[in-house]
């Protein structure tokens, strides 16, 4: 369906998308919410906001997923073998969860375990990269990915959980322009050395 040159461009682009969609729909649904207070309120609480503002996160939550789904995608197409492949898969796995955490509000059974599903899923795939980069030498984007891991750690254990959210979602946005970086540079396990001229 999609050319292997077209590869990077996809995975680049679909990431400035989920970045600007949720920030957006972060930003939209909690100046419509009105009360919704940043480290103090879940963020998922916007889904269930009585305003239009649950709405405003439903559908931004389902098509960031998209988003995000659509750069694992493109980025595991790039790559060979399992070690290769698995970071950027578990990718497409968390924009699956987001999706459903579109879908299902806090209120229903199946929201809580697709938020820590996704998560879970992206902190995996930094920890893989952050080995994979390490012991291959490549050391900027080994450090990044090892750094972008303990801090949602650190995050997890001290702050309280709707810090920790916020905080880890903001994380999540920041890690997948790194990636987007490192596919531009043509670095080895992220792109290719033409991608630039690709896009």
């Amino acid at each position: 369906m999609f050319s292997d040159v077209g590869m990077p461009r996809i995975a680049v682009l679909s990431v400035i998308a989920l970045v600007a969609c949720f920030t957006a729909t972060w930003a939209i649904a909690a100046v419509l919410d009105g009360g919704w207070v940043f480290g103090v309120n879940m963020i998922s609480d916007l889904g269930v906001s009585t305003s239009f503002a649950h709405y405003v996160f439903g559908w931004g939550a389902i098509l960031t997923g998209i988003f995000a789904a659509l750069a694992g995608f493109a980025m595991s197409a790039m790559r060979e073998g399992a070690v290769g492949k698995a970071p950027f898969l578990l990718l497409v796995f968390a924009g699956v969860m987001l999706m459903l955490v579109g879908i299902f509000n806090e209120h229903t059974a199946p929201h809580l375990p697709s938020a820590v599903a996704l998560f879970v899923a992206v902190w995996i795939s930094m920890i893989i990269l952050a080995a994979r980069d390490l012991l291959g030498g490549e050391r900027l984007f080994g450090c990044l990915n090892a750094a972008f891991a303990v801090l949602n750690l650190i995050l997890f254990v001290l702050t309280p959980l709707p810090l920790f959210e916020a905080l880890g979602v903001i994380i999540f946005m920041l890690w997948t322009l790194m990636l987007s970086y490192a596919i531009l540079k043509g670095t080895d396990g992220y792109g290719e050395a033409q991608v630039t001229e690709d896009l």
